[in-house]
């Protein structure tokens, strides 16, 4: 698994979730698995989102993830697609309909594509 698809997975669960549940230890242990994939995929150390997510991670041990941090995650992760993955498909593509689609236009929940 790469950088780039990390993230498209960790957003899928943003996009499902619902507010208010943590990510309890077993969630943890698959993303902290997709982690790992990243790092044996790219053969190097991670950088950008999933080397700050697994620092995160690192230093909450085996606590549960709570709303004020997944909220933080989520916007590191919508930060990544803005100035990291976005700019890598707009080529050739209409940039105002991925800014609608990424800014919710197609209803109230953040799309990416």
């Amino acid at each position: 698994m790469r950088s780039n698809d990390f993230a498209f997975w960790l957003q899928g669960y943003f996009e499902l979730r619902e507010e208010g549940l943590p990510l309890n230890p077993r969630q943890l242990g698959i993303v902290k698995a997709h982690l790992a994939l990243v790092r044996e995929t790219e053969g190097k150390k991670l950088g950008g989102f999933p080397e700050w997510l697994q620092g995160t991670l690192d230093a909450m041990g085996d606590q549960p993830m709570d709303e004020r941090l997944l909220r933080l995650v989520e916007k590191r992760l919508a930060n990544e697609f803005e100035h990291v993955i976005d700019p890598l498909y707009e080529k050739g593509k209409n940039k105002q309909n991925l800014d609608w689609l990424h800014g919710g236009g197609a209803g109230d929940t953040l799309i990416r594509c």
